[in-house]
């Protein structure tokens, strides 16, 4: 009885992990399609993807891969999500300035990510919108990695669709309210941004409200995290090599 129980768990977690996939790629079609058709394939549609270029990396390599996955496994081992309340908020302060870095930095960026495109001032603006969704992802992985490890899975499968939803908003009122294609890419820069953070509220108040012991010490936090660069830098080669082909 037991094992059936069991069994039964695992393909309701496998159904939920899988309808928010499908949902969540539904939704991507119809995002890509909408800034498509919004901006054609002029400079500011150019401009865009260079500036959305880095987020959908962080978000590939962070929220689903190396440290969301690791965080879950050393989640998992520890008995209790106490491991990613702590790293999320160990990983707060770092995750603001390196991504203040990263906004002041935005021409050197535009300039290693797309040469060409470095000098126009419409793209360092759209990639300084943009670029603050890094410090979302990070703690939106910790949670996760929370809530996986607690076995719900229904709210991080839905949070990539969230992302989505708000392109889609943010390309309707660019539709509606922008009067140019330079102030439609600004509006669909900002539905990503807000995008980013709305996973993140989603995401932290279900992960606080999980059940857990004591937090851990801080030296047993060092530990995983400290363990984690290793594969971030192995998970970055194939997506570093998408972003700098594309």
């Amino acid at each position: 009885m037991e094992h059936v129980l069991k069994t039964m768990n695992a393909a309701r977690h496998f159904f939920m992990a899988g309808t928010g996939a499908l949902l969540s790629r539904l939704l991507g079609f119809a995002r890509d399609a909408s800034i498509a058709w919004l901006l054609g394939s002029g400079h500011a549609a150019d401009a865009l993807s260079v500036a959305l270029r880095l987020p959908y990396l962080v978000r590939r390599m962070f929220g689903e891969g190396t440290l969301s996955l690791s965080l879950t496994a050393s989640c998992a081992a520890d008995g209790s999500p106490r491991l990613a309340k702590a790293a999320e908020r160990r990983l707060f302060a770092p995750a603001a300035l390196i991504t203040l870095a990263a906004v002041c930095a935005a021409p050197l960026i535009a300039c290693a990510v797309a040469p060409g495109m470095a000098d126009r001032a419409e793209t360092v603006l759209l990639l300084r919108i943009c670029l603050p969704y890094i410090f979302f992802a990070v703690l939106s992985a910790c949670c996760m990695a929370g809530l996986h490890a607690s076995g719900h899975f229904a709210l991080p499968s839905l949070a990539p669709s969230v992302f989505n939803i708000s392109m889609l908003t943010a390309a309707g009122l660019a539709a509606a309210l922008a009067p140019s294609l330079p102030a439609k890419a600004i509006c669909l820069a900002c539905g990503a941004l807000a995008g980013g953070a709305m996973q993140w509220l989603l995401l932290h108040p279900a992960c606080r409200r999980l059940p857990a012991p004591p937090p851990p010490d801080a030296q047993k936090v060092r530990a995983v995290l400290s363990a984690m660069p290793g594969g971030l830098l192995a998970a970055a080669v194939p997506q570093l090599s998408f972003a700098l082909a594309a």
